[in-house]
């Protein structure tokens, strides 16, 4: 088990994310976030839709 100190740590909350299995992604189950940590940097994943926003039509 990794220590508490390098366990990655959800930007908005503090909480601890989860790994997903996949090699940098990572959920928080307090805000319902996904997150992907590359080169130490962790970015908020977008929900991908195949339907363009309203302010793109």
């Amino acid at each position: 088990m990794m220590p508490s100190d390098v366990l990655p740590l959800c930007p908005e909350c503090g909480h601890i994310l989860t790994h997903m299995g996949n090699e940098n992604w990572y959920h928080c189950g307090w805000c319902d976030k996904m997150f992907i940590i590359t080169a130490g940097v962790i970015a908020e994943v977008q929900p991908h839709t195949s339907e363009p926003a309203p302010d793109d039509v």
